[in-house]
């Protein structure tokens, strides 16, 4: 009976995360400040040490796995600036062309384009542009 008592009082109270970290602010020799979840290395102060739980993290949901997916696919195509060229040219006009049709596909199609489709959208753009 007593040992159904403890079990249940037991089972009342909250688990401690199991992610719960300390974070040491140590300070070295030359005054320069370090927060990090290790003690402090040799030679240096420990300023203070504290508890820290982290926030849960939200459970993995379709829309965020889509938009992280988006994300990373765009990531290296929007870092740099485009600039778009008017071309009085009628053959710089129409490599540009060729090369703006060419990206389309790839952004469009990037994930059904094999090796060949590839060379061939290049080889449009080489002649395009000879």
């Amino acid at each position: 009976m007593r040992s159904r008592m403890i079990l249940v009082l037991m089972m009342m109270v909250p688990p401690t995360p199991a992610s719960a970290a300390k974070l040491h602010r140590c300070v070295a020799p030359d005054d320069a400040l370090s927060i990090q979840s290790a003690p402090c290395p040799a030679g240096h102060r420990t300023d203070w040490v504290r508890e820290v739980t982290p926030a849960p993290e939200p459970p993995p949901t379709r829309s965020n796995r889509l938009r992280s997916a988006d994300a990373a696919r765009h990531t290296t195509r929007h870092a740099q600036p485009v600039y778009r060229v008017e071309a009085h040219d009628p053959k710089q006009a129409a490599c540009i062309a060729a090369r703006e049709s060419a990206q389309h596909t790839r952004d469009k199609y990037w994930n059904k384009l094999d090796f060949e489709d590839r060379r061939r959208l290049d080889e449009q753009v080489r002649l395009a542009c000879r």
